[in-house]
């Protein structure tokens, strides 16, 4: 009988070993990506003003468009022209508030957003209204696309001003003063007169 309650012990024990063991394999087993946990990620980083944790959602070639002012008209392509623009959304203290909840088909998130800033403030503007929609490669970002919503107006206003290209540099003053002819490479004819012979008069009777 104690033969066989240890040999029963034994094999529950192995048993156990190797559910343990499977458990441990199945957990270190990568998952699917979640598309929309990907784009959260991505929104809670620049609510909380890290610009390098938000920069590190997305792939090395990734691509930002529409963003202002470095992403738009031209994108911008890779992590450090992502991070330069995202250092400025949050140097100026840019807030994103989801307006409902996120739309996934298949690797796309789609969502609505509200997004203050500092920037808008001397526009006499509280807030705009953008939609995303980015791309998920695994579990990061490949590519994110901002477009205004143009039938808010103030959101309208916001684009208007915040894509406008940059004034051109005024124009340097014309001077009042006049110059002199330059004199500088004038010289005298070389005949041996200082030029007198060439000018002077002939008298009446022919003579000189």
């Amino acid at each position: 009988m104690i033969r066989l309650t240890t040999r029963v012990l034994i094999v529950a024990a192995v048993a156990v070993s190797a559910l343990l063991a499977n458990g441990a394999a199945v957990a270190q087993t990568p998952t699917a990506s979640d598309p929309a946990a990907v784009y959260q990620q991505f929104l809670s980083a620049i609510n909380r003003g890290d610009a390098a944790a938000a920069t590190a959602v997305f792939t090395d070639d990734a691509q930002m468009i529409g963003v202002p002012p470095n992403c738009i008209p031209t994108p911008c392509r890779g992590k450090a022209a992502i991070q330069a623009e995202l250092v400025l959304a949050v140097g100026v203290h840019l807030q994103e508030q989801l307006l409902g909840s996120i739309q996934v088909s298949g690797n796309t998130v789609v969502a609505s957003l509200a997004q203050r800033a500092d920037a808008l403030t001397p526009l006499g503007i509280s807030r705009i209204f953008v939609k995303d929609t980015a791309t998920i490669q695994g579990d990061k970002i490949s590519r994110l696309e901002l477009n205004f919503d143009m039938t808010d107006p103030q959101t309208a206003r916001a684009a208007a001003a915040l894509t406008a290209p940059p004034p051109a540099p005024a124009a340097a003053p014309a001077s009042t003063n006049a110059s002199s002819p330059s004199t500088a490479g004038i010289r005298p004819p070389a005949t041996g007169d200082a030029g007198l012979a060439a000018t002077r008069a002939p008298f009446e009777d022919g003579s000189e």
